[in-house]
C-alpha cells in the first residue's frame, strides 16, 4: 500500500531525440512535434496511472478543474483570456469545465434554479396554447400541470446548455472591439454560464440547504420560508454583478468606465436571457407532454 501512494519520482529525458511511433516524426520531449503522440512511460502503464484515468472519466475532474474554478471564483475573465490568447495548458477546456458543473447540477435533484413550473407562467399565449390542449385531450389541469413540472425539471437540465449562446451575442454588441474575434467573445460567455452553474446554483443551493439542516438540528427552527426567490434575487444579483464587472476588466482589459457602463448593460440583458431560456424551456417541455 505504501508502495502504491508514494510520491511519483520524475526521471524522464527531455533532451532525447525519440521516434513517433504512429507517424515516424523524430521530436524530443514528451510529445510529437507533429501529431501530439505521447511518449508512454512506466507510470502509464501502472495500475495507479489506470485507477488515476478512471476516476478522471467518471468525474471529468483533472488537477485543472481545481485550478480553472480558482481562477474563475477570484479572477473571473481572466481564465477566458488566457485561452483566448493561447495560455490553455493550466486550464481545462471551456466546454468541458461547463459541463462538469452541468453534470453535478443535473445529478443533485435539490437543485431547481433554472426549473420554471407552469404555475408561474403568467404570459397569455401559454395559458391560451395549455388550456386549449387540457380541453382537446379531455386530461384534468391538475393531472397536465403535474406531468408538465416533473418534465420541465429534466429538460431544464438539458438545456442549460444555451446559457452561454444566449449570452453571447449581447458580448459582441456590447462589448464591440476590433481586437476582438467572435469566438473569444464565446469564450468569455461559456465561463460565464459556468460561473452562473457552479457559485449561484450549485454553491449557493450547498450553503442555504446545509444552514436549513443547521437550524432544523440545533436550534428547532424552520428558516426555509426565508430563501424564496425573491428573498435570494439580490444577493445572487451581485454575484452576477461581480462577475461582469470583474469578467469585462480582465477579459476585455477596458478602462474602468466603460467596465461600469458594459457591466451595467449586460446585466440589463439578463432579463431578455432569462425571458428567452423560459420560452424555450416551455416550448420543448410543452412539446414533450402533448
Amino acid at each position: 500500500m505504501r508502495h502504491f501512494f508514494r510520491k511519483r519520482i520524475h526521471l524522464f529525458d527531455y533532451e532525447q531525440t525519440r521516434t513517433c511511433l504512429s507517424c515516424g516524426n523524430a521530436f524530443s520531449g514528451k510529445f510529437c512535434s507533429r501529431c501530439g503522440e505521447k511518449v508512454v512511460e512506466p507510470y502509464d502503464r501502472s495500475i495507479r496511472s489506470f485507477v488515476d484515468n478512471f476516476i478522471n472519466a467518471l468525474t471529468f475532474i483533472d488537477g485543472k478543474f481545481f485550478r480553472s474554478f480558482k481562477t474563475m471564483l477570484l479572477r473571473p475573465g481572466q481564465m477566458a483570456r488566457d485561452i483566448a490568447v493561447g495560455k490553455r495548458q493550466p486550464y481545462m477546456k471551456p466546454m468541458a469545465f461547463f459541463f462538469v458543473g452541468n453534470f453535478i447540477y443535473f445529478l443533485f435533484p435539490l437543485f431547481q434554479t433554472f426549473n420554471t413550473r407552469l404555475e408561474v407562467i403568467n404570459r397569455a399565449g401559454v395559458r391560451e396554447e395549455v388550456a386549449a390542449f387540457v380541453e382537446a385531450s379531455n386530461m384534468p389541469m391538475d393531472e397536465f400541470v403535474k406531468t408538465y413540472n416533473a418534465s420541465s425539471t429534466n429538460w431544464a437540465k438539458v438545456i442549460l446548455v444555451l446559457l452561454a449562446p444566449l449570452m453571447f451575442p449581447f458580448l459582441v454588441i456590447v462589448n464591440y472591439s476590433k481586437k476582438t474575434f467572435l469566438a473569444d467573445h464565446f469564450v468569455f460567455a461559456m465561463e460565464y454560464a459556468a460561473f452562473i452553474v457552479f457559485v449561484p446554483t450549485i454553491l449557493v443551493s450547498f450553503f442555504l440547504t446545509a444552514l436549513i439542516f443547521l437550524f432544523r438540528i440545533f436550534f428547532d427552527m424552520d428558516i426555509n420560508t426565508l430563501f424564496h426567490d425573491q428573498n435570494t434575487l439580490p444577493f445572487v444579483s451581485l454575484l452576477l454583478l461581480y462577475f461582469l464587472v470583474m469578467g469585462v476588466r480582465h477579459f476585455y482589459h477596458f478602462p474602468w468606465w466603460r467596465v461600469a457602463l458594459s457591466a451595467v448593460l449586460l446585466f440589463g440583458c439578463q432579463v431578455v436571457i432569462i425571458t428567452a431560456y423560459r420560452f424555450i424551456l416551455f416550448k420543448i417541455t410543452f412539446w414533450s407532454v402533448t
